[in-house]
């Protein structure tokens, strides 16, 4: 029972007659297998296993263990509330503190493509052209004579392409705590460093 003097059926029936955005149709399945006479216990398991979060999990497994235990039902949905409120105030907290940090990987990559594009686009660019100058005038054995711009383009995109996609990685560890959630950074990185050599360099 809980404080108004509801049976769980009944609390659970109430609840699902409001709307939780993408959470309504589980709740409302949940209320569905209640009404058909399954235990509280079986269908807020059948409940965790269809959203299978952590949240989720961390909150059932309480509620379940003590409902099991025959404990006041009210005051353990009381806790599990408040666990769950404490667990997304420390995800929120702990992305916030770890996005300086994304911000900081970004930059760095930026400042690395910059520098290949002043690199390209002014002192090789103004070597490879002395050095066709040079050649032209006979002076073949010129070090700017051997300066193979489109060898080193080429160079220079394929090392931004691989600083972008490793960056991207070791922004989604240190942001998300995940590497295969920095692919997403890969991706958006990739793609500035190709625009950049395909467009302006």
């Amino acid at each position: 029972m809980n404080d108004s003097g509801m049976t769980l059926p009944n609390a659970v029936h109430l609840v699902a007659q409001s709307d939780y955005s993408t959470l309504t149709p589980y709740v409302r399945k949940l209320d569905n297998e209640m009404s058909w006479n399954t235990t509280f216990i079986d269908a807020i398991q059948r409940f965790r296993a269809r959203l299978s979060t952590p949240l989720t999990d961390r909150s059932i497994d309480l509620i379940a263990k003590a409902s099991k235990a025959g404990g006041d039902i009210s005051e353990v949905l009381r806790a599990a509330a408040k666990d769950s409120y404490e667990f997304i105030n420390l995800q929120t907290e702990r992305r916030n503190n770890m996005l300086i940090y994304v911000v900081i990987v970004f930059i760095s990559f930026l400042v690395f493509v910059f520098v290949i594009y002043i690199l390209v686009t002014t002192f090789l660019s103004v070597m490879a052209t002395a050095g066709s100058a040079a050649s032209a005038s006979g002076a073949g054995s010129q070090f700017g004579a051997n300066v193979n711009l489109p060898l080193y383009t080429r160079i220079f995109t394929h090392a931004a392409l691989i600083q972008a996609f490793f960056s991207g990685l070791v922004a989604g560890q240190m942001g998300e705590g995940r590497v295969i959630a920095g692919l997403k950074y890969s991706i958006v990185m990739m793609i500035v460093a190709w625009i950049m050599f395909r467009f302006f360099v």
